[in-house]
């Protein structure tokens, strides 16, 4: 006796299935367009130091020709980065740079940007006012007294120049084209956790990795970037968390002066650093001590008690 055994055509996939498949694809396309990101980054990075010793051979490296060098190289810089981002948003969410930010600053630009950075100079004021009361922050002198308004403004352009440039492009890459992608795929949470593993990436190749205690510095260090994570999809715009990160890294380093370092770029406040190293962090910055959790505590209630009682666009976690 014989028998046929029928062969079927697999039905179409369910929903749910496809479903799935869509947000795996949709993570790993934001991991991968992050990984591109950083890679131009880096490789950005060496172009821009050639090219600065090139113009300042050219120009020169001093007075106004260092600030030409400086505007040039970090525009250039900074519109390579983005016209990446804009593929790599295309790419993975089909949507445009220009028209994302145009939505969000029409809206609540401003205001945001303006609000993230009041945030970040209670935090940071709390603990420049916590370490001069205790004594573990000496003042000795204001930068603009001990050297010329000449050299006095060329610090504060080079200084804004370069922390506004460095939080736009974080913000880009690291929560618009990484953190939203990954949320929207896996989830809040999972997207936090990823983004803070691809971020203590960036910071472990900025260095560090093999000393004393490396692990525990970029676990610290990567604390304010879940604080803007954290924000920026809360308030499902990257306004608010880029004006708290520019604020909070001009306010500690180059206005406080926090670690009590001399700096090019330092236009506030000539300091020495006499505090206990649990508390005021160690050459990595305030966020491996104590006082950088104390900060990112005072951020965090504040951006929770704003954006909950204050600002009714925001969603609820």
């Amino acid at each position: 006796m014989q028998t046929h055994q029928s062969s079927a055509a697999p039905g179409p996939q369910s929903p749910r299935t496809t479903g799935l498949t869509r947000r795996v694809r949709l993570g790993l396309l934001a991991v991968i367009g992050f990984l591109v990101l950083l890679g131009a980054s880096l490789a950005m990075e060496h172009v821009a130091e050639a090219g600065a010793e090139w113009l300042t051979a050219t120009l020169g490296e001093h007075g106004i020709a260092a600030l030409v060098t400086a505007t040039v190289i970090t525009g250039l810089t900074l519109l390579v980065l983005l016209g990446l981002a804009e593929v790599v948003l295309r790419i993975v969410h089909g949507r445009r740079l220009q028209d994302e930010v145009h939505h969000h600053f029409l809206k609540y630009g401003w205001l945001d940007l303006a609000l993230g950075a009041a945030i970040a100079a209670i935090a940071i004021g709390a603990v420049f006012g916590i370490e001069l009361v205790a004594g573990w922050l000496q003042v000795e002198s204001w930068a603009w007294i001990e050297v010329g308004l000449g050299d006095w403004l060329s610090a504060a352009y080079l200084a804004v120049l370069t922390v506004a440039a460095a939080a736009v492009m974080e913000e880009i890459m690291v929560r618009s084209c990484l953190l939203s992608a990954i949320a929207q795929a896996w989830g809040k949470s999972i997207g936090l956790a990823v983004m803070a593993m691809c971020y203590g990436l960036l910071l472990a190749i900025e260095g560090g990795v093999g000393e004393p205690g490396w692990l525990a510095s970029v676990t610290l260090r990567t604390l304010p970037a879940m604080l803007l994570g954290w924000l920026f999809l809360r308030t499902h715009s990257p306004w608010m968390p880029t004006g708290l990160h520019f604020a909070w890294v001009i306010l500690q380093e180059h206005i406080f002066n926090l670690a009590g370092e001399e700096s090019a770029h330092l236009f506030g406040a000539l300091t020495r650093q006499e505090g206990p190293l649990w508390f005021v962090g160690g050459k990595r910055g305030m966020e491996t001590g104590a006082a950088g959790i104390l900060a990112l505590a005072i951020a965090w209630a504040l951006a929770w008690w704003w954006t909950r009682a204050k600002a009714p666009r925001a969603h609820s976690d």
